[in-house]
């Protein structure tokens, strides 16, 4: 109750995941483990179709292949620096180092995961990332 003594309304908990991948396989072994965890989940082939998809920004989280953003123009990039500062925003890469690392930070992700990803600690830091209000992180 707020101090007027009504009910205030509870905090949404994000259910919506994006997987934003242009391989077929991560696509498909991603959208298998978050629909098992009972998240409702989009594939994406694309950040374009991601960007048509998307609908509300305030109550998704996105999961990143970074070597998507290889093939992205630098105002696809800007704009998913803007997406990540408003939404939960997890990367994901095949190599390892400061190159990825450095992009991961740069387009503001909140976690970074070499693949193969551990499939538990994946869904740990979604669990996280997930329970906001829809108010940002």
């Amino acid at each position: 109750m707020n101090k007027e003594g009504t009910h205030m309304p509870k905090p949404r908990r994000v259910t919506l995941i994006y997987i934003v991948a242009d391989s077929a396989s991560v696509r498909e072994g991603l959208t298998s483990l978050v629909d098992a965890a009972g998240l409702e989940v989009r594939p994406c082939r694309s950040v374009m179709e991601f960007l048509q998809k998307a609908r509300s920004l305030r109550e998704c989280c996105v999961l990143l292949d970074l070597e998507i953003i290889l093939d992205c123009s630098p105002s696809l990039r800007e704009t998913l620096q803007y997406i990540a500062r408003v939404l939960p925003f997890v990367a994901l890469s095949s190599t390892d180092g400061p190159a990825p690392r450095r992009l991961a930070c740069e387009l503001g992700a909140k976690s970074f995961f070499h693949k193969p990803v551990d499939s538990q600690e994946l869904l740990d830091v979604i669990e996280c990332l997930t329970q906001r209000d829809g108010q940002g992180s």
